[in-house]
């Protein structure tokens, strides 16, 4: 099991969580409470439990399409 798998339990004590890279996607999830994934959720938990998720947010999509 992984540790964002276990997380949202809120049994692990952490000082934080962070999130890199943090597609736009996931920042929505986060941002308005849905936990559509284990990311999102672990970082809900975090907030919650009044800890602060770090969010290191893509700058540019990860394609060598748009380059």
């Amino acid at each position: 099991m992984s540790g964002a798998s276990r997380n949202p339990t809120g049994r692990h004590v952490t000082d934080g969580m962070v999130i890199a890279p943090c597609s736009a996607k996931t920042l929505a999830a986060v941002r308005s409470g849905y936990g559509s994934d284990p990311i999102a959720r672990a970082a809900d938990v975090t907030h919650k439990e009044q800890r602060r998720p770090v969010m290191v947010v893509r700058g540019t999509p990860q394609s060598t399409v748009r380059r």
